[in-house]
């Protein structure tokens, strides 16, 4: 298995495209989504407090793209043209050719679907084109629009951990949500 994401992969569905995060372009949209606490609400992740923070976040995500590291795309609205959230492929284990899936959505925008079509999209994409044979996701176990999410996309419940914050100590009882290949037995 071979990790290269340069080309950008851009996709496209229905009501959105899933696409590299500009930091001149996107910068606002980003700062938006990131200083929202809901945004937070369910990980050790904490809001952005100025437009500085939401740069920094689109050059760090976008040098460990280059660096094939990971990958993060921008959920840009068709309608709006606004980036509404991201989905990212993470912790990427090549030997195993598993990786984890992040994702999230902007309030207004949550509960149409939207995150459903990207996240199908990116799931086609990382069996298909990135050749992934595993992924997984880790979402606490109260945020049922995330595990709701994850289940209309086929993943399945796999175990439980615990999780600790580095910020302030909280704990978060995750559950990990997996999906393997569809040319696979599990």
């Amino acid at each position: 298995m071979k990790i290269d994401f340069n080309p950008f992969p851009e996709l496209e569905t229905e009501r959105l495209i899933l696409r590299k995060l500009m930091e001149e372009e996107d910068m606002y949209d980003v700062f938006n989504m990131r200083k929202d606490p809901s945004m937070h609400e369910y990980t050790d992740t904490r809001p952005d407090e100025d437009l500085e923070d939401s740069i920094d976040y689109i050059r760090r995500m976008n040098q460990g793209i280059d660096e094939n590291k990971w990958i993060v795309w921008g959920l840009q609205d068709k309608e709006s043209g606004r980036i509404i959230g991201t989905i990212s492929i993470w912790n990427i284990y090549p030997d195993e050719e598993k990786a984890e899936l992040g994702f999230g959505i902007v309030p207004e925008s949550r509960g149409k679907g939207i995150m459903t079509e990207g996240l199908r999209e990116v799931v086609d994409y990382s069996f298909r084109e990135a050749d992934f044979k595993k992924l997984e996701a880790f979402t606490e176990e109260s945020n049922a629009k995330s595990i709701s999410v994850l289940q209309r996309c086929g993943f399945m419940e796999d175990r439980r951990v615990m999780d600790q914050s580095p910020f302030d100590g909280k704990e978060y009882k995750m559950v990990v949500y997996k999906r393997t290949h569809p040319d696979l037995v599990d």
